[in-house]
């Protein structure tokens, strides 16, 4: 939810905010005529706070909603976002950064890289009248032709080597695009891009109704603003980050259980959700249900041992495996792969610098597969090994040094599958059968490169375009092919509840080798994952777990280690579990 309110301030006034300096006569001659064609320099002192509204949409959620934004000279902003019946904001008061946290509804100072960028939106809309102050630049790139039209191009750079690029139509001197980059919830970039049209003017100033679409991967989400206005008075006290707040209502278990189903009623009545659902407190369902088809084409609904995809919910397996082999001094996590792993899987860079630890973290440093690399590996029909991923695997090299950075990487978790089939001397299906599945009863897990054709599966479906119209399309990712120690298997909903349990009870490994698994690795730069599974401080507590997410793939799995609380979601819908795990966090904590 954050990313979507980054650059909020520079997408609906960014005609105002321009910050120039002199960096060639071309730039200046073009900006000082975007200034007058705005309605001059008078107008814009003339501003002192401004107030915009519009809507934003994430068509892969199904959640929409108003969005307002609030500006006050000289260094102020607030954004508020209404899903879901809740408000989430993000503002800046002149001294602190402050912001919604979308999982658990609570109220956090920011830092780092958001931080930065909304100082940036909160520069004074006048800021272009002593560029110097701020550090910022403008540079003409030249022209370009885009449908017919001619428009300047320019280029702002911040500071902190932040760059914007600028599209001028070159007879009006207006805006028509603006496309960058800013900060995602995690600090990983997201690229926007912005269309200006039908300005009109507010209080002498020229302003545009504008567009916004940022983009982090498949994850595509938009902001429209449509009106503005200025002047009315903004108090201070709108931006400054609340006082602790008491605790929310907390609804009973039947509350609890009525309005989540509604809720998820109401998103399979739209189309948006299709999956089982699970929430249980101290090892117990209070809420489970199945929803929607898991063969649309067949008419074949789903049910509470209904098997879906799991992803990357997998990781958590391979993690606890080298766990299990650590307590049994068959390895360490210091250990470098290279000592178990040969130049048939990695180069021999790789092998002399990354440790386990870098593996099981995601900061190895090692280059990630590509779409068409991936995907050659998952249409229909298709069956592979853990082998068969080897001359991809092995021709990976480093992309920063072990340790010093974070960055996901799925081919890390084929790697640690790769070491345990060497340690163990058996095939990674059957170790993880033979000592995580097995002994928790987890009787409908597969993770699985051999197994033949499974029942009761959930189909994937991913929203495309067609014609103009968004429908679901059966994917081939997954359906017809073998899993792998990164994810890929397949699971219900009532064995994760089992793994839950087994994590819990120290079945599996230790309440040492848990805890391990379970802590942020700060010294490896890994802030918010441990090893297999993420790691969130909230207003719960701490909660761990993994997500699952590819084209027909949607599944969530938490543990809430201070409430008690299990939440298990698996969804067959692309990117459909987001809006419900939102839903479900909402609610708590309960009576």
């Amino acid at each position: 939810m954050k990313r979507i309110f980054s650059l909020t301030t520079a997408s609906l006034f960014l005609i105002t905010l321009i910050a120039c300096q002199d960096s060639g006569h071309t730039a200046q001659q073009i900006l000082e005529k975007m200034i007058e064609a705005q309605g001059g320099r008078n107008a814009a002192e003339g501003i002192k706070d401004m107030t915009g509204t519009g809507t934003i949409e994430m068509a892969a959620q199904g959640l929409s909603g108003p969005i307002t934004m609030y500006k006050k000279e000289p260094d102020k902003i607030r954004v508020d976002v209404t899903v879901i019946g809740r408000v989430f904001s993000r503002a800046y008061d002149g001294k602190t950064g402050w912001g919604t946290n979308p999982q658990t509804g609570g109220i956090e100072e920011m830092s780092g890289q958001q931080l930065a960028d909304i100082k940036k939106e909160a520069l004074p809309i006048v800021s272009f009248l002593n560029p110097e102050q701020y550090g910022i630049t403008f540079a003409y790139k030249g022209k370009e032709e885009i449908e017919g039209k001619e428009y300047f191009v320019l280029e702002e750079a911040y500071p902190d080597g932040s760059k914007l690029t600028f599209y001028l139509d070159s007879k009006t001197y207006l805006i028509f695009k603006v496309k960058g980059k800013t900060s995602g919830p995690t600090g990983e970039e997201v690229e926007f891009e912005q269309f200006q049209s039908d300005y009109k003017k507010v209080n002498g100033l020229l302003l545009a109704h504008s567009t916004i679409t940022y983009s982090s991967g498949k994850e595509t989400q938009k902001i429209t603003w449509e009106e503005g206005i200025s002047n009315t008075g903004l108090e201070d006290s709108l931006f400054k980050m609340p006082p602790k707040t008491s605790k929310p209502d907390r609804p009973s278990v039947s509350e609890f259980v009525r309005e989540l189903d509604a809720y998820l009623e109401t998103n399979t009545e739209k189309d948006i959700f299709s999956g089982v659902v699970l929430f249980a407190r101290e090892g117990k369902p209070i809420f489970k249900k199945a929803y929607g088809m898991a063969d649309r084409e067949g008419n074949i609904p789903n049910q509470l041992n209904t098997k879906f995809c799991i992803g990357s919910m997998g990781k958590m397996f391979t993690a606890v495996s080298i766990a299990q082999l650590v307590e049994q001094g068959k390895l360490s996590y210091d250990d470098l792969i290279g000592k178990y792993l040969g130049a048939d899987w990695i180069l021999p860079e790789v092998g002399e610098k990354v440790k386990i630890s870098h593996l099981l973290s995601h900061t190895s440093g090692i280059a990630e597969f590509l779409d068409d690399e991936f995907y050659k590996f998952t249409e229909p029909g298709t069956h592979w090994t853990l082998e068969d991923r080897k001359p991809i695997v092995k021709e990976k090299s480093l992309t920063f040094e072990p340790g010093t950075r974070w960055a996901y990487c799925n081919i890390g978790f084929i790697l640690l599958a790769a070491i345990i089939e060497k340690v163990t001397g058996r095939n990674i299906s059957d170790y993880l059968k033979e000592h995580i599945f097995d002994p928790t009863g987890m009787d409908n897990t597969f993770d699985s490169y051999r197994k033949t054709t499974l029942s009761n599966v959930a189909l994937g479906y991913d929203k495309v375009q067609e014609e103009g119209k968004a429908i679901w399309r059966k994917t081939g990712l997954f359906g017809n092919n073998d899993g792998t120690p990164s994810g890929g298997g397949f699971s219900t909903v009532d064995d994760f509840l089992k793994f839950a349990e087994a994590l819990g009870s120290n079945l599996l490994i230790s309440s040492e080798s848990k805890e391990l698994l379970m802590s942020a690795k700060p010294g490896l730069n890994s802030k918010n994952y441990g090893y297999g599974f993420w790691i969130e401080r909230s207003r719960f507590g701490r909660v761990v777990g993994h997500g699952g997410v590819a084209p027909g793939v949607s599944a969530n799995f938490r543990m809430f280690l201070d409430r008690g609380y299990t939440m298990i979601i698996l969804s067959n819908y692309s990117e459909a579990m987001l809006s419900v795990s939102i839903k479900i966090r909402s609610l708590l904590p309960l009576q």
